[in-house]
């Protein structure tokens, strides 16, 4: 046995970076250019704001994806509606830079690549509720974190 003593798992928990689900997939030497610069994106988003913004926009892509198979023009139908009313909200600039870096995809690619991301972000709110769970003191939380009242702060 080496002389360095045991690490609980409960500290191991409170030094986890909620980013490492992104900078995990930014190591990935074979990333699409697309889907490195919403990774980058990202970054520092609340837990459940960057979720839920990628996940509502992956949505109205995937409407809207829908709606040129069915044949509707482009800016008619209720994806294209609404695109418009996401990237018409105030003061949602994450949303639109998304928007910005799949706008020259097809809707269907631009889906695809909202839905990776959408299921990355996610992944960092299922450790947030797995470390919560453990009792263990909660790590410093991406900014935006609604359920800040929560979490513990505070060495093991």
């Amino acid at each position: 046995m080496s002389g360095r003593a045991a690490v609980s798992i409960g500290a191991l928990l409170s030094r986890y970076d909620f980013e490492l689900p992104i900078k995990d997939a930014l190591d990935d030497p074979e990333m699409d250019p697309t889907r490195r610069a919403l990774a980058v994106l990202a970054i520092g988003t609340g837990l459940d704001d960057g979720h839920l913004a990628a996940a509502e926009l992956g949505q109205a892509a995937r409407r809207l994806a829908d709606d040129r198979a069915a044949g509707a023009p482009d800016g008619v139908g209720e994806g294209a509606r609404a695109v418009r009313r996401i990237l018409a909200h105030g003061g949602d600039d994450y949303q639109r830079a998304l928007w910005y870096a799949v706008s020259r995809c097809s809707p269907d690619v631009a889906a695809r690549h909202l839905e990776w991301l959408a299921e990355l972000t996610r992944a960092r709110g299922g450790m947030f509720r797995a470390i919560q769970a453990s009792g263990a003191y909660m790590p410093l939380l991406p900014r935006g974190m609604h359920d800040i009242d929560s979490a513990q702060l505070g060495p093991d």
